[in-house]
């Protein structure tokens, strides 16, 4: 257990640091603000953040708190420090003189929602797969689908239990057979740091992550898509026939090969789904430092010297990983064009850099 003075200690420095934080904790977490934007009327708010963000036709609130830790302890030759900081981010439309059509703005939408369809694994057998087409109308999603319905392909869930696959009405009321899968605004953001220093060592490290958000590949993304974006790519991890479906592979993650199933508009991969939609969650080693200062010597005229070694992006952990380790969580977004359509741009992805650097500081 950790000394009650310590317990004391940071309890005085949270008290000291982040009154405002403190005081928040007895606020309201969602405040509904009727104003009108246009008239630039906007309140002063007391809470902790950011302001709140706003535009004309409608209003959405974001109580944001950013809380946030310094622990600092000496003893003897040891001196131990560690940070911890955490934001937590959620905008919800409170009013909206709109339609409530899913892929616009509407009232009591969550920004970021991700609106997609069920997917309840891969057919089994070709028998399977062709009884459940005359069960149910899947043409919505059948483009491309040379052969008709077979093994190893995707099976949608008739959610609305109509004997049909499609988006209903495209409506909040009506969405069809889609729900809201996810969202992808990270849920948290938070960043570690923490070292020490002990007799001449001084070692440091650094860790920032997020909490859940998704992203769904478009059909430009062929570092995950592969050849089901388009069949030329010559594009193709290493091991992805392991993870391909087949007759001698019937779990594998991706569906049975099927040209352009990810890039034409209605074909089984191009919408939205519960399957194949990502989680972005992950966990990075930002900073790694470890250095040696040596004793000073005078006899040689230096002050002080001191030995290092600095990693950057060292490694990072991601549910995301186990489906793509081509795309970096950080760079998994779609990229627009003016128009905001998709574009090429989405068909490469830069790699996040690993840095590894060993130096020497001396002072005369």
């Amino acid at each position: 257990m950790l000394p009650q003075e310590f317990l004391n200690r940071m309890e005085r420095q949270l008290g000291e640091e982040y009154p405002a934080f403190l005081a928040s904790l007895e606020r309201p977490r969602a405040v509904a603000l009727r104003f009108n934007p246009l008239k630039g009327d906007a309140p002063a708010l007391p809470f902790v953040g950011e302001n709140v963000p706003w535009e004309p036709m409608g209003f959405y609130y974001d109580p944001q708190a950013r809380p946030g830790l310094h622990v600092f302890h000496e003893a003897g030759d040891l001196a131990v420090h560690a940070n911890f900081n955490l934001a937590d981010y959620k905008a919800t439309i409170t009013e909206w003189d709109s339609n409530d059509f899913t892929n616009t703005k509407y009232t009591g939408k969550e920004y970021g929602e991700i609106w997609g369809f069920e997917i309840d694994g891969l057919f089994q057998s070709d028998a399977e797969a062709q009884a459940y087409a005359k069960e149910v109308d899947l043409g919505y999603i059948n483009k491309r689908l040379y052969g008709g319905w077979l093994a190893g392909d995707p099976k949608y869930v008739d959610l609305d239990k109509n004997g049909i696959i499609s988006v209903g009405s495209n409506t909040v009321k009506n969405p069809g057979d889609r729900r809201i899968l996810g969202n992808s605004i990270a849920s948290l953001q938070y960043g570690i740091t923490a070292g020490f220093d002990y007799l001449g060592i001084d070692f440091s490290i650094f860790l920032q992550g997020t909490g859940n958000h998704y992203w769904y590949p478009n059909d430009e993304s062929m570092a995950f898509w592969g050849p089901y974006s388009r069949p030329y790519c010559t594009y193709l991890p290493y091991d992805f026939l392991d993870n391909v479906w087949s007759e001698e592979n019937p779990d594998a993650y991706f569906p049975r090969p099927r040209a352009y199933a990810a890039f034409t508009s209605g074909a089984p991969l191009a919408n939205v789904n519960s399957r194949y939609l990502q989680n972005l969650r992950y966990l990075r080693l930002k900073n790694l430092s470890v250095g040696y200062t040596v004793p000073k010597t005078e006899k040689i005229g230096i002050e002080k010297l001191r030995v290092y070694f600095s990693g950057e992006n060292l490694a990072y952990w991601s549910p995301f990983k186990k489906n793509s380790r081509y795309i970096d969580p950080e760079a998994a977004f779609d990229r627009l064009d003016s128009s905001g359509s998709a574009t090429r741009y989405n068909n490469a992805f830069y790699p996040w850099q690993k840095t590894f650097m060993f130096g020497i500081d001396i002072t005369f």
